[in-house]
């Protein structure tokens, strides 16, 4: 190989290095830092993947030395970096790409944090039959994964000034994908009439008595913080409800107008499934679904419908899936607790799951 040869050779080399590294660098200028919390305090960090997780470091601000010891560990679409020694308060640091300053961010107190809200408590009504099946609570951030919900809820009885134990602990509770939701479970076992909790326990809620529902403030957030306040739900415990709904019993008490987008609006004659209710209801047009905003209102009894669209003139059917359900868990074809010798439970009857309407 000539001298010159060499020379071009070398060169190739060092100009396909700096291509190397240029492109080894190409990562946002910015990537947003996000603090996580564990009972309070600071755990860990996470941001965006992207890049080599091995050119990633931390350093607290003003000592670039050394880098803070940790892991840095790919979860997901999201690089988390757990650090041997605890973050701190009111301290600034710097997440680094190859020696290049990508974000900056502050351990705050929680008390600086926006706090989590319990949004709503299902059902609304303060009138629940003593087979009342489940609750739902819903937050307005996505809540701790970490400890039992029964941890942070309190049942007193106010007509005897007992505490009670009415929901089912699970092991794996039932939250929505969001984690926003949690559905708790009365014992159906306690409830259904012929199986042994029943006849040992009783039913979780009785007739004639007066309860208050407590979620504790203590109950935090997926990011650490505690609830704004602690949420505070009494109520009255009504006689069974035995029967099915009946959709023949629905009634239309405000159908809309052509060419405008007015509410339809529903009456049910009772509260029903508050998530159930939006789910299980189609507006159908020509075979089509008719697209469109649900909203429940007086205790999950009215159901409005806002179209995305005007109403065109013509034959309406709202359609109901048969598995929606009443506050006691009966659905369209069968009751939850069953007596087999009723005819109530009697399946094979054609059920009436639609109403027309015509504009």
């Amino acid at each position: 190989m000539s001298f010159i040869t060499k020379i071009k050779f070398i060169c190739l080399i060092f100009f396909c290095g700096i291509l190397f590294f240029s492109c080894k660098k190409d990562v946002d200028t910015v990537i947003h830092v996000k603090v996580h919390y564990k009972n309070g305090k600071p755990t860990n960090i996470s941001f965006p993947a992207k890049g080599d997780i091995t050119d990633y470091k931390v350093y607290l601000e003003g000592e670039l030395t050394t880098a803070m010891l940790g892991n840095f560990v790919l979860k997901h679409d999201s690089i988390v970096f757990e650090p041997v020694v605890p973050l701190s308060y009111e301290l600034k640091y710097q997440l680094f790409y190859n020696n290049k300053v990508v974000d900056n961010f502050v351990i705050n107190r929680l008390e600086d944090a926006v706090k989590p809200e319990l949004s709503n408590i299902f059902p609304s009504t303060d009138t629940l039959p003593e087979n009342l099946l489940k609750m739902y609570l819903i937050f307005s951030k996505p809540m701790q994964q970490v400890e039992n919900m029964m941890t942070y809820i309190n049942v007193k009885n106010i007509s005897t000034n007992n505490q009670e134990s009415i929901f089912l602990k699970l092991e794996n509770e039932l939250w929505n994908k969001e984690h926003t939701m949690v559905t708790l479970w009365l014992d159906p076992g306690r409830i259904k009439t012929d199986l042994i909790p029943n006849k040992t326990l009783g039913l979780p809620i009785k007739n004639g008595n007066s309860y208050e529902l407590v979620i504790s403030d203590a109950l935090r957030d997926a990011d650490g913080n505690g609830l704004k306040n602690s949420v505070k739900k009494q109520f009255y415990v009504s006689k069974r409800d035995n029967n099915k709904p009946l959709v023949k019993n629905w009634e239309l008490v405000q159908i809309p107008k052509i060419n405008t987008n007015d509410e339809l609006v529903i009456d049910f004659n009772e509260s029903l499934d508050a998530i159930l209710a939006k789910e299980t209801v189609q507006i159908k047009y020509n075979d089509a679904i008719v697209e469109g905003d649900f909203m429940l209102e007086q205790n999950e009894r009215i159901l409005k419908f806002t179209p995305k669209n005007f109403w065109s003139s013509g034959s309406y059917t709202v359609l109901v899936d048969t598995k929606l359900e009443d506050l006691a868990g009966n659905n369209l074809t069968r009751l939850f607790d069953m007596d087999v010798k009723s005819d109530k439970n009697d399946n094979k009857t054609m059920i009436n799951n639609y109403l027309v309407f015509n504009i």
